[in-house]
């Protein structure tokens, strides 16, 4: 069996596994957001998080419970009328 051989599994693996990655930040931001998210609060390193889920977004005065939604919880926003 030659190296080739050994080494095609892993290769190819990689290498659908960074297509995937990069599909997930691309497509589904939030899904990737929510993701890091959660592996931030499960331990890992904010620096490793932020590297594969991207930055962890600003939070707003919004209701607190997720990652930062637009959507007012007990402080609603102002309305804005259009003349």
């Amino acid at each position: 069996m030659n190296l080739y051989a050994l080494l095609e599994p892993a290769i190819v693996t990689l290498l659908v596994v960074f297509g995937l990655w990069l599909s997930l930040r691309k497509v589904a931001p939030r899904l990737s957001m929510r993701l890091g998210e959660a592996s931030r609060k499960a331990g890992l390193a904010p620096a490793i998080a932020n590297r594969v889920f991207g930055p962890p977004p600003a939070r707003n005065s919004a209701c607190g419970t997720c990652c930062g939604c637009d959507k007012g919880g007990s402080q609603s926003k102002p309305m804005i009328h259009r003349h």
